[in-house]
């Protein structure tokens, strides 16, 4: 059995309206509502496998998530100025933030790069809401892991 939790992680935001229309009409749990939604989604798969092809693409969105933002760190790290690299107290972060579909499942990466090199990864799914919403959390996950790495100045490149 597939705990209520993980098909709610990956089911979409209609689904999961359905599913709620569903439970009030139909007078069933909450979970049980969901599942058949989640079925009838799935067509000709199991629910199991519509879970794990879920999650596959899930994972996927949130991997390009990480490896776009490393790559604009690259691109910014070549580019920095040396101003910047004269100070060494400047910590250089990139961030970005998707909803899949938008209106959906929201998923953020980051790199923080401190003066002294350090790179500190930021990659989760956190949610649901529209695109916007993801960049914020996205920023927000960022300057939070500054401060909790003692960052006294932060920019943002590229």
């Amino acid at each position: 059995m597939i705990d209520f939790e993980e098909l709610l992680a990956v089911a979409y935001k209609s689904e999961r309206m359905r599913s709620r229309r569903l439970a009030r009409g139909a007078r069933l749990p909450e979970r049980d509502a969901l599942v058949k939604t989640l079925e009838k989604a799935a067509g000709g798969q199991s629910l199991r496998e519509l879970v794990a092809t879920r999650r596959s693409v899930q994972a996927k969105a949130a991997d390009a998530l990480r490896r776009r933002a490393e790559a604009r760190a690259a691109r910014a790290s070549a580019m920095e100025s040396s101003d910047d690299a004269e100070r060494g107290d400047v910590w250089t972060g990139w961030f970005d933030g998707s909803a899949l579909p938008n209106r959906g499942r929201i998923g953020i990466g980051g790199v923080l790069r401190s003066p002294r090199g350090e790179i500190f990864e930021i990659s989760a799914t956190v949610g649901h809401g529209d695109s916007s919403a993801a960049e914020y959390l996205a920023l927000i996950a960022l300057l939070e892991t500054a401060l909790r790495e003692g960052a006294t100045e932060v920019v943002g490149a590229g």
